[in-house]
């Protein structure tokens, strides 16, 4: 595997630098102007927009570790694509009963969120990224136009990371293995009445589950930074994750102003566990079998639900508007299929106003039915800031139901209420002042019937309010060629027993852009992440969640990354340094020593150690 992607890039790299010898001999025709994109949440919106690709070097390192992409918000295992869950928690939109298996959800490409593209020559595309620690990334994109309304775009993403706990045995002992392979694409008709779009994509994740360190002789877990002489809970455990996902979307106009519309939506997963020592684990404190009659147990699930969603939309007395119906079938293949067996409907509307001024609009949306779930969302623009209200409730997820009886002598599924939260975000307009640009916000959240996993893994339902505040700065400030980026946030949750959050969040970096030799581009700088520490949720590896703990406070360390970004011509490269003020094995280095031990990102989950990657990103037009 490690072959093929040097390969690949040794070909893409070649046939590029054989194309630029041309470009320094002719004129060059296309480029990154003759490629464009859209989205299809305009397309659904009635505007037109074309966006150019993306070209910037600056936070280039941004583009390809999943923590990253996520701006940090997200607690993971503490290495490229482990389970992981959103820190702060934001109203579910998404209705029905759903599968609930949601932690490798993050390294999954979202169908409703990929870019359509309009070609006037094939267009490619390829991201490498050879980090520190096993950590691979490869990724390569090709779009090219059938015809002038019609585009096929072909999508594969790949990456790998090596396990950093319980000895193992090279690079090649890999902790996590990810695919997602796609086909995108988009028709027009030449009178621009009829536009259909969507893609497929195929998911697979397999992960091996360690369970944590096993901190045996230790007195405390501040002392368990040895990585991969650490011993683990989990020795010959396993969750591998599929699922084949279909999305189209098509609309027809009838008059001007007047569409109809279809969406659908076709999602199968396929999740499996399998531990081949499970006593070991069991004395390890997993299970709540009362007995095991083998070394080996494992548990299969199969999941699908498919969504058709009929509509029309248009304009009307300056309100763009749109109403549909939605009808949702999902099952599932398991001990007892009919626990998921049903047919829900659903019914939506979505409208807009643009003010005479551009700068304000007001959006509403919303969908009510199957259950009494429901949905409300409206946000409103203006030039004094920007103001959005959800009102979500939403049915419990069927292993919140019923996934505690796959590994427990428990029979009785759970009689759960549904979960209500509304949010309310305020942020207030900033007029920019010279060089710096301000973005306060503050978000107000009250959840009702909080559902989640206790410190025994039990599934338990809060019926009293939880109130959560977040009150934050976004900030940009411009000094010559001198860039400081900064997020930071105060949050504070009145039922700290229940649902923990970090009381301070920082995400912060300061760069400088120079040229060099007058051809090379150039970004370096330093990124900073701090949160205060918590009880953050433990991971279960059994059922794929995060879960209530009392022993362990996590994080309140300052990691620290170094970023260099380049460009040259059109090639963007990057080098990144993570984590280095954590340095092992040194005893000399005496600054800042406990910095120097390094950080849990969940607990028994070490973080990654300092480590070194590089990537490229290599663009072709003809």
């Amino acid at each position: 595997m490690q072959r093929a992607k040097f390969l690949i890039l040794f070909i893409f790299i070649s046939s590029t630098t054989f194309g630029q010898i041309l470009d320094d001999s002719t004129k060059a025709i296309y480029g990154p102007k003759t490629v464009k994109y859209f989205t299809e949440t305009d397309v659904f919106n009635n505007q037109s927009i074309k966006y150019d690709i993306d070209t910037v070097f600056e936070n280039f390192h941004q583009k390809f570790l999943i923590q990253r992409i996520f701006k940090f918000q997200l607690q993971d295992l503490g290495n490229n694509g482990t389970s992981s869950k959103p820190i702060f928690i934001s109203a579910n939109t998404n209705l029905g009963v759903q599968l609930g298996m949601n932690a490798f959800q993050a390294s999954e490409l979202d169908l409703k969120q990929v870019k359509y593209y309009n070609t006037k020559s094939p267009y490619s595309e390829m991201i490498y990224f050879q980090g520190g620690k096993g950590q691979d990334y490869a990724k390569f994109i090709h779009s090219q136009n059938i015809t002038k309304q019609f585009n096929v775009a072909v999508e594969l993403e790949n990456f790998a990371s090596t396990k950093i706990l319980g000895f193992p045995n090279g690079r090649d002992d890999r902790l996590l293995k990810n695919w997602n392979a796609s086909i995108q694409s988009n028709y027009t008709s030449k009178n621009n009445k009829y536009l259909i779009l969507g893609g497929f994509n195929f998911f697979s994740h397999y992960q091996v589950e360690q369970g944590g360190i096993l901190p045996s002789g230790k007195i405390n877990f501040d002392e368990t930074f040895a990585f991969t002489n650490e011993v683990v809970k989990m020795t010959q455990a396993s969750t591998t994750q599929k699922s084949r996902n279909i999305h189209t979307y098509q609309q027809y106009k009838l008059a001007n102003g007047f569409q109809v519309f279809h969406v659908f939506d076709l999602n199968i997963i396929g999740n499996k566990f399998i531990d081949k020592q499970a006593l070991i684990s069991k004395s390890n404190g997993f299970y709540k079998l009362k007995s095991i009659k083998n070394d080996v147990i494992q548990d299969s699930i199969g999941y699908y639900n498919v969504d058709n969603k009929f509509g029309f939309k248009g304009r009307f007395k300056g309100y763009n508007y749109r109403v549909h119906a939605r009808i949702r079938n999902l099952g599932g293949a398991f001990a007892d299929s009919s626990l998921l067996k049903k047919t829900e409907l659903y019914m939506g509307f979505w409208t807009a106003y643009y003010f005479k001024d551009s700068s304000n609009k007001l959006i509403a949306e919303g969908e009510i039915g199957a259950n009494a779930d429901y949905y409300l969302k409206g946000n409103f623009t203006s030039k004094f800031g920007y103001v959005q209200f959800v009102n979500s409730n939403f049915s419990p997820s069927f292993v919140q139901k019923y996934g505690f009886l796959m590994f427990s002598d428990e029979k009785k599924p759970l009689n759960l209420k549904q979960s209500n939260l509304t949010e309310l975000l305020i942020s207030p307009y900033i007029p920019k002042i010279k060089n710096i640009e301000l973005k306060p916000f503050l978000s107000l959240s009250n959840i009702n019937n909080h559902i989640y996993f206790d410190s025994l893994v039990n599934t338990k339902q809060f019926e009293k309010n939880i109130r959560l505040i977040r009150i934050g700065l976004q900030s940009i400030v411009y000094k010559k060629k001198w860039i400081f980026e900064s997020l930071a946030s105060f949050n504070q949750s009145s039922q700290l027993t229940i649902l923990r959050i970090p009381t301070l969040f920082v995400d912060a970096s300061i760069s400088k852009s120079y040229t060099f030799a007058k051809k090379l581009l150039l970004q370096s700088g330093v990124h900073l992440n701090f949160q205060t520490k918590y009880f953050a949720d433990a991971y279960n590896p059994q059922n794929g969640q995060f879960f209530i703990q009392n022993y362990m406070k996590v994080r309140g360390y300052p990691s620290f990354d170094f970023f260099t970004n380049m460009k040259v011509n059109r090639v963007r490269l990057t080098f990144h340094v993570n984590n280095f003020t954590n340095i092992q094995n040194n005893l000399e280095f005496k600054i800042a020593e406990k910095i120097n031990k390094g950080y849990f990102s969940t607990p028994s989950y070490t973080a990654l150690p300092m480590s070194i990657g590089f990537g490229v990103n290599w663009p072709l037009y003809d």
